[in-house]
């Protein structure tokens, strides 16, 4: 509670400002609500077996502002031949946008569009509550409600192109933005979405977002979210999926980037024969970074299976943490879940704290999980010396080759290169 007693002074002024900002009186009263919540319960600290590992306590140090909307005096390119949603600084660019490709009963649009054309639609999305005592930056981000996406893709549609929402952050320091996304693919549909959020300079800023994907029955969703700040930012996600019967989900997590990366990722099956395949990378080479993948998998329907793949490699005196944690509830009959964590440090002085959990009452289960952490192997690296190949070379070769695992899963060749490209424009590795 103390932690946010020094905050209060700027939160609450951002919000009281906020106010005067047209909105409807549903949504007001459900920011006020929110904003109360997370009053009451504080920050995480590191007493919290949720937060065991990631000190947010810096926070508290600095006043963070809304961003002022400034035109970049760098473009960030969008994925060909994709359709594309851009956001500067938190503010929606209709001229950096594209939506040329995009099927006319699709509706894909800025959020504060979608309240105001569509708001029966939009707001039982955007009223389902989150579990805030568990992740509190949820209720920052209800209560404040930045610029975001609404992407409702009907019945039978299939999308033909991926859709690219990037978030650019430019020259502006001790800012923070509240993106908030809402995806929605309803009965057999089909649609492929990359979430990217990067930034063209060093600064320090805050992003807080909040993804909400809802598989209706017999959807198929596909989901990238590419996190590639500057070093100096702080970036905390939420993600929760909500999967309905025979829905297949995929989810793909690439961080390269900020000071300190959170990524909560909840999959929760309501009813039978859904599946969820989750992979992750991480590669970490400053010596203040530090990423935490949260995931919790919610086997709450019989027939279910979930696949989660995440590998990190890190640098220097990088820090890296993953829990993972597959529930299985009683009559959650024939549940298959697998989950994997590896992790490969460049240096001596990184750290990982691995943590890959089963609870399950029900005995009619599949269930497995495994992690590890090493070092490269001092064998390959001195054949691949021995033959001739320069120490720099050698070591991006083996990086490479433990990575390569979980890239080429991704069955899209322009997403595996595009992302293929930002890791490498990114990072040194």
């Amino acid at each position: 509670m103390s932690a946010v007693l020094t905050m209060s002074t700027w939160l609450e002024s951002a919000f009281v400002s906020g106010r005067s900002i047209m909105q409807p009186s549903w949504l007001q009263a459900f920011r006020e609500q929110q904003f109360d919540k997370f009053l009451q319960r504080g920050l995480p600290t590191r007493k919290e077996e949720w937060w065991k590992y990631t000190n947010v306590a810096f926070l508290e140090k600095t006043s963070f502002r809304l961003p002022i909307i400034v035109k970049p005096k760098k473009i960030h390119s969008t994925l060909d031949s994709s359709i594309s949603l851009v956001f500067i600084n938190g503010q929606y660019s209709h001229e950096m946008s594209n939506t040329s490709l995009l099927p006319s009963d699709v509706i894909l649009s800025p959020l504060s569009l979608a309240i105001e054309q569509h708001e029966d639609l939009v707001k039982p999305y955007l009223l389902q509550e989150l579990d805030g005592k568990k992740h509190p930056f949820t209720y920052l981000n209800s209560a404040f409600i930045g610029e975001g996406v609404f992407l409702h893709v009907p019945e039978n549609c299939v999308v033909p192109s991926p859709i690219h929402l990037l978030f650019l952050n430019t020259e502006q320091n001790d800012f923070i933005t509240y993106p908030r996304n809402i995806i929605v693919a309803q009965e057999k549909a089909q649609v492929t979405i990359i979430e990217e959020h990067t930034a063209n300079q060093a600064f320090n800023y805050f992003t807080n977002v909040v993804t909400e994907l809802h598989a209706h029955s017999n959807a198929h969703l596909s989901y990238f979210k590419l996190q590639n700040e500057h070093h100096t930012a702080t970036h905390i996600a939420n993600v929760k999926v909500q999967q309905q019967q025979d829905s297949h989900v995929n989810t793909f997590f690439i961080d390269c980037g900020s000071r300190l990366a959170r990524e909560d990722l909840t999959i929760h099956f309501h009813e039978r024969h859904a599946e969820c395949h989750m992979k992750g990378l991480y590669l970490l080479e400053h010596d203040d970074q530090h990423v935490d993948n949260h995931i919790f998998v919610d086997h709450a329907a019989p027939h279910c299976s979930s696949t989660m793949l995440y590998k990190g490699i890190l640098d220097k005196k990088s820090q890296a943490v993953f829990n993972g944690k597959v529930y299985a509830h009683a009559g959650a009959k024939q549940t298959n879940a697998q989950q994997s964590n590896h992790n490969l440090l460049l240096s001596r002085t990184a750290e990982v704290n691995t943590k890959p959990e089963l609870e399950i009452y029900e005995e009619d289960v599949k269930c497995v999980h495994g992690a590890t952490v090493g070092q490269l192997n001092e064998d390959a690296l001195f054949y691949l010396r021995a033959r001739g190949v320069e120490k720099e070379e050698a070591l991006t070769i083996l990086t490479h080759a433990f990575i390569e695992e979980v890239m080429h899963n991704i069955a899209d060749p322009s997403i595996r290169n595009y992302i293929q490209q930002r890791v490498r424009a990114y990072a040194s590795l």
